[in-house]
């Protein structure tokens, strides 16, 4: 039997973490040779998030809290793995996924049948065939596409058709070999950052189509900084040499 962990971050997410938590291990009860379990890196969330999880313990055993100062996305993720290092070392695969269904718990089969064929790194795409967003209007659409490419050509990830995607599934053997010091950057853009560095470390990498789809509760966190911070984090990238 393997083992994989889902990352999710969360800040005020109280009014979808209940829902993502038990569908994230119906998804689990159905796999043949996989374990799941769920870390929520919760950041002191305002909205009582991390003590719906805390009531939520008593009735899934491999539901996990992580406290801690809203630092932002990366340094989110950061503390998750170095937890699930720590305290679940038999993980084999660790999932980044977002808390507010923008991404399908139902894909994490199709992930793990990667993972399965050796794959160290795997990306949920809404750039290849059959991945799409269906809730975005055209102008979003466009500004992410060709975002995107911008950083693929900028900051040498083009053999990745989607840079930012924030669905995930990542080894932790390669996961330890990583030198997070090194990511410099807090926000989102470290989901370019760490792929960086990863293809860097010789990541067999893979994608899987996936429907992103907009939140459905509360408001997204994704800011006009953000989209800047992606963007300066390309040209970085393009000269980093670890």
């Amino acid at each position: 039997m393997k083992n994989a962990c889902v990352i999710l971050p969360t800040y005020n997410e109280a009014d979808n973490i209940a829902e993502i938590i038990a569908a994230v291990f119906r998804v689990g009860e159905k796999l043949q040779n996989w374990q799941i379990s769920i870390l929520v890196v919760d950041d002191n969330s305002p909205d009582g998030t991390g003590t719906i999880v805390k009531d939520l313990q008593s009735s899934f055993t491999r539901l996990c809290l992580l406290e801690g100062q809203k630092e932002g996305l990366g340094r989110a993720y950061i503390r998750g793995f170095q937890w699930v290092f720590d305290h679940l070392p038999q993980t084999d695969y660790v999932f980044e996924m977002d808390s507010d269904f923008s991404h399908d718990p139902e894909c994490i089969a199709d992930f793990l049948k990667m993972a399965d064929s050796g794959y160290d790194f795997i990306i949920g795409s809404r750039y290849i065939k059959g991945g799409a967003c269906p809730d975005w209007k055209w102008h979003r659409k466009q500004l992410s596409f060709w975002g995107n490419q911008y950083i693929r050509l900028v900051g040498g990830l083009s053999k990745v058709h989607d840079c930012t995607s924030g669905y995930r599934c990542i080894s932790t053997n390669l996961l330890r070999k990583v030198i997070f010091s090194k990511l410099q950057t807090k926000g989102y853009a470290f989901q370019m950052s760490l792929l960086h560095q990863a293809l860097k470390l010789g990541a067999r990498t893979a994608e899987i189509p996936i429907i992103f789809i907009d939140r459905r509760e509360g408001h997204s966190k994704l800011g006009k900084g953000d989209i800047a911070e992606c963007l300066k984090t390309a040209t970085v990238l393009r000269f980093r040499k670890y």
